[in-house]
């Protein structure tokens, strides 16, 4: 599979924000490995192809973590060799360097390690760089590009990156989505599970009883409220009836005089 081509890299939101914090919180330069996967990808051939030749098959690499090393000072591509031998070659896919004030292209440095790392299978280079600018003042702090390293050229290939968030667009990356590790099976006593589930059930109808025994007293004040209205509306009404009997008796008694 080394000599077919890269169509295309993708990376995780998630994955790719952790990468740009990662570089943004060292103190200088940073660089490290790059987990993921290669899956293979063949172009469907239409009835005017003249031959399969001309819709070859093609890789696309999956980012799915990292690892830093630390600076990038020093021997670079030893500290890379060494890293790469600790992990044991697992699911590595290329590499990566964050650098800053600087352009977003590969310098004669890189290009020295990715060569030196081509033997070992890595083959994707990310580059993460900042503007020249001052970035206190910018809201696009960070620029980011994915080359391939073409170990039979020699050369390095602008290759584009995905980058791949949740929604119905994205919906068939996770389709077939299977976790890097299973969950451990964890002991549990079944005596212990039906106490805690008595237990939880009993403070459900403790707290149902409450709320039944608050309704109740919420009924009977609200009674107690309409009672009192009723009552001092009655009075107003008696009352209001006293005086204007009051009154007539009055006129009555000033016309007769």
């Amino acid at each position: 599979m080394d000599d077919l081509p890269l169509q295309k890299v993708t990376i995780s939101g998630p994955t790719l924000s952790s990468l740009i914090n990662r570089f943004a919180s060292s103190p200088s330069n940073t660089q490290g490995l790059l987990f993921g996967k290669f899956s293979l990808h063949t172009s469907s051939l239409s009835d005017e192809s003249p031959s399969p030749s001309l819709s070859p098959s093609s890789l696309i690499a999956t980012i799915t973590g990292f690892i830093s090393s630390g600076n990038s000072s020093g021997n670079s591509s030893g500290d890379l060799a060494s890293l790469l031998r600790r992990t044991h070659h697992r699911h590595v896919i290329g590499w990566f360097s964050g650098r800053r004030r600087s352009p977003l292209r590969p310098s004669l440095h890189e290009f020295a390690v990715s060569q030196s790392l081509s033997s070992e299978s890595p083959r994707v280079f990310l580059l993460l760089t900042t503007p020249f600018n001052d970035t206190q003042s910018l809201i696009h702090t960070h620029e980011y590009r994915v080359y391939h390293f073409v170990r039979l050229e020699n050369s390095f290939e602008t290759t584009p990156l995905d980058v791949v968030n949740i929604g119905p667009a994205f919906r068939g990356q996770y389709g077939a989505f299977s976790p890097n590790s299973e969950l451990p099976c964890l002991p549990c006593n079944f005596q212990d599970a039906v106490s805690y589930v008595s237990g939880v059930e009993e403070l459900y109808e403790k707290m149902l009883a409450k709320l039944d025994c608050l309704a109740t007293q919420v009924e009977g004040s609200s009674s107690k409220v309409l009672e009192m209205i009723t009552d001092t509306l009655l009075r107003g009404i008696v009352s209001a009836n006293i005086a204007l009997h009051y009154w007539a008796v009055m006129e009555t008694f000033y016309f007769k005089l």
